[in-house]
């Protein structure tokens, strides 16, 4: 993987990085690429990376230019106190 920071951006009100990153080319006996599940087979993709904690924001996988997948963050949250039904069984269902 090739990475190059390209700039400082907002995202969902947090400073953060855009990053380009290039896969490196895929041997016989690699192991599966890790980014398969961000965009198999893309020759380039466009992170947003949070400049606080580091935390992946948006992934946006690109093919000669074009984007075909992109994965974003809905909600994000730090240090928050769950809500404590969560892990109960009559937790929270949406």
């Amino acid at each position: 993987m090739r990475l190059r920071a390209v700039s400082r951006t907002t995202f969902m009100a947090r400073s953060a990085y855009v990053v380009s990153a290039e896969p490196a080319p895929v041997h016989m006996n690699a192991p599966p690429s890790v980014l398969h599940g961000l965009g198999a087979g893309a020759d380039r993709y466009e992170l947003v990376v949070d400049a606080e904690v580091g935390v992946l924001l948006r992934s946006q996988a690109e093919r000669g230019g074009q984007p075909f997948r992109v994965i974003e963050v809905e909600d994000f949250a730090l240090n928050e106190q769950p809500d404590k039904r969560l892990f109960t069984s009559d937790g929270l269902v949406g």
